[in-house]
Parts: structure tokens; sequence; C-alpha cells
């Protein structure tokens, strides 16, 4: 079976989009309940946050505090873009390059949800307990890979 690519860089350096309703709505959705959790600290945009792997807890808070709220802001002008540009038919480049991003941070967002790991197994025991959520994943995970592929 052979897919529609759903983003092709067109001549000119933009990107069009040929996605479905379903979709779009996804896209537009999933951005603001991650910038939400990051708005809540919540655990599962943890991945999302600086880590310094340090064992000296006072260097590991001057980190957090040093790049902290700007990686956070990173990440939110990222998702934005994608949510504000999900119903369009073309984007920029500067604009794929968010909606990689964000496709990226909301991935991370889901996985840690959905405690996956690297190997296939942990997708189908989520998959039992929480079908439509590794559904998402998997479509994103997708996408991003088309991205990557345009982009390149």
């Amino acid at each position: 079976m052979r897919f529609n690519k759903p983003i092709s860089k067109k001549r000119d350096g933009t990107f069009e989009l040929k996605l479905g309703e379903t979709e779009r709505q996804l896209l537009k959705s999933l951005p603001n309940e991650v910038k939400q959790l990051l708005d809540d600290k919540d655990e599962s945009t943890i991945r999302l946050r600086p880590i310094t792997y340090s064992a000296d807890p006072e260097l590991e808070a001057e980190v957090i505090r040093l790049v902290g709220d700007d990686l956070v802001e990173h990440h939110k002008f990222a998702l934005d873009t994608l949510s504000d540009t999900a119903s369009e038919s073309l984007v920029t480049e500067d604009q794929m390059v968010a909606w990689l991003q964000a496709i990226n941070q909301v991935r991370l967002v889901l996985g840690t949800k959905l405690d996956v790991t690297d190997d296939e197994d942990s997708l189908r025991v989520a998959t039992a307990t929480n079908p439509a959520m590794v559904a998402s994943y998997r479509y994103l995970s997708w996408l991003q890979s088309c991205a990557i592929e345009e982009l390149s």
C-alpha cells in the first residue's frame, strides 16, 4: 500500500501540507495540551526540561534557573507555531522546523505518559490500556519522519 506524503517541499522552499481534518485537529489540540502541562510542571514534561545529571543539587538548581525558563519558552513557541499553522496548506521552512520541534515535544510527553521505551513491546502494552494515545504517538512518529525527510 502506498501512502501520499503529508508533507512535500516545493521548489520555492515552502512546504505543502496534505492533511485531513482529523489530523489537523490533532495538531491543533495536542500542542495546547502540552503547553498546559508545561505550565503546570506536570511530571510528563520532565524530558522537556533541562537536566544536567549533576551530583550537585545546587549546580542543578542554578542550571535550571539560568536556562529553564528560556527552554520552556522555546518549546511553547514551537508548540504555538504547530497549533497556529495546522490549518494552513503551506508553511515556511522556519515553521516546518518549529513543527518538527513541536512534534518531537508532544511525542516525548506522550511517550512519558505511556511509559514507552525503545522496544516495541512497550508500545504493545500501552496499546492495551490507551489505544487512542498510542495511535497519536504512532501518527506523530510517522509525521516526524516525513518532516525530517522533507527538510533534509
